[in-house]
């Protein structure tokens, strides 16, 4: 049996599949240096002050941005893109038990990734044998255009033939995920995992810096600002998301969450 009038389940990759830590520590890693490292600060006093900046509506990139000129920015982040890129498999660890989930959802569901990610992900996904489970790819830098632009959900939904009430989007942001679906008419899953369930371990200084400063403060972990974002069920492991497609599970999950 299936979750009522679900034709299709959309899934992001980032925090979903894989984890995104260990790449924005990449990023990190790289401005640190470019700042001067330990000449300047420690692991600890760089990633304090990453955290004031987010704590202050700041993401990743802005905080780049105001650390490196404005001449400087667009080829800085360019270069440090196609050096992460080019290690993509590397900076991706799979998210534990989300492969199993998926090719479980593959035997009653039609799936697609709906995805911020470079092309290198098809590869990734492919060596993992998980590639073929999804009809729908609408990896952004292929189709020159990111989350939240509605744009990347109504291709993917063109591309399935699905109507929008008839399709369910998983992912771990609410700005990015949740709340662009549900304005399409999409339902929506929050994936809102915590740090240790994304598997990833920190391995020196300065990426247990970068976790202590990632659980303190998570873009993943902003809540709904509107009604209108609310997602349909929050779960917060895989085995609560496979639940929700099995009779009666949505209702138990919603009520777990509310207690």
């Amino acid at each position: 049996m299936k979750l009522a009038n679900v034709d299709f389940i959309f899934l992001d990759v980032g925090n979903v599949f894989v984890s995104d830590d260990p790449a924005a520590a990449f990023i990190y890693r790289r401005l640190y240096e470019t700042l001067g490292g330990e000449r300047r600060w420690s692991p600890r006093e760089f990633f304090e002050s990453r955290l004031a900046h987010v704590r202050n509506g700041g993401h990743l990139w802005s905080f780049v941005k105001s650390h490196i000129s404005p001449e400087a920015f667009e080829s800085w982040r360019a270069q440090t893109r196609s050096d992460l890129f080019s290690q993509w498999e590397k900076y991706s660890p799979p998210i534990p038990g989300m492969a199993e989930v998926a090719q479980e959802l593959a035997k009653s569901y039609r799936l697609g990734l709906i995805a911020n990610q470079p092309q290198q992900i098809r590869n990734v996904f492919k060596k993992r044998g998980l590639w073929e489970l999804f009809e729908v790819h609408a990896i952004s830098e292929e189709l020159h255009m990111e989350k939240p632009d509605p744009r990347i959900f109504q291709w993917a939904l063109d591309q399935a033939g699905v109507s929008p009430e008839r399709a369910v989007m998983v992912g771990d942001r609410v700005d990015n995920d949740i709340a662009p679906a549900r304005r399409l008419g999409m339902r929506a899953i929050w994936l809102s995992l915590d740090f240790q369930s994304r598997g990833w371990i920190p391995s020196d200084a300065f990426e247990e810096a970068y976790a202590w400063s990632i659980q303190h403060h998570c873009v993943t972990s902003k809540p709904p600002s509107l009604p209108e974002e609310m997602p349909e069920a929050v779960v917060r492991s895989p085995r609560e998301l496979l639940s929700l497609f099995a009779p009666g599970g949505l209702e138990e999950v919603v009520k777990e969450a509310m207690n």
